[in-house]
């Protein structure tokens, strides 16, 4: 996984964009992972932001159930901080990449500044909704988090 939360941001994204190209795969955002079914042969595994990041580390896999316990302490706090992110709790997304594994980084002042740009307008669109403008807000969160060198 990359240093910067903004670099596993895009990097969940490509993933995302990957998921949705492969035929066994959904994203549901309300899901880490869900395999499918071997016996269903139309049955898709449903994967989440992070989860799209897992399905990758597996191999894609999508009758693979993937877990948190498969993968490192510093890897689930960074699928915890891309769920934060998916649901725009952006103190919840910079505590839970920094706290502890980077405790001498100054995430407050960025998290207060990611809070004040995004008091403006309605950035809470759901991929459900419109995965379009999800996937352009979860840009437009990495490259805040860029100008704030995170």
């Amino acid at each position: 996984m990359p240093e910067k939360l903004s670099d596993c941001i895009m990097e969940a994204l490509a993933d995302v964009r990957s998921v949705e190209r492969r035929k066994r795969f959904a994203i549901e955002m309300s899901t880490f992972s869900s395999p499918a079914d071997v016996l269903d042969k139309g049955a898709k595994c449903e994967v989440c932001f992070a989860g799209a990041v897992m399905a990758r580390a597996t191999g894609f896999d999508p009758y693979n159930h993937i877990g948190f316990s498969q993968f490192t302490t510093k890897n689930k706090r960074v699928f915890s901080a891309l769920d934060a992110a998916r649901s725009y709790s952006f103190r919840h997304m910079l505590d839970g990449f920094f706290r502890y594994r980077r405790p001498s980084v100054k995430w407050k002042p960025a998290a207060s500044a990611l809070e004040d740009h995004f008091e403006d307008y309605n950035t809470n669109v759901e991929y459900e909704d419109c995965p379009s403008t999800f996937k352009r807000n979860m840009e437009t969160i990495a490259a805040i988090l860029v100008e704030h060198g995170l």
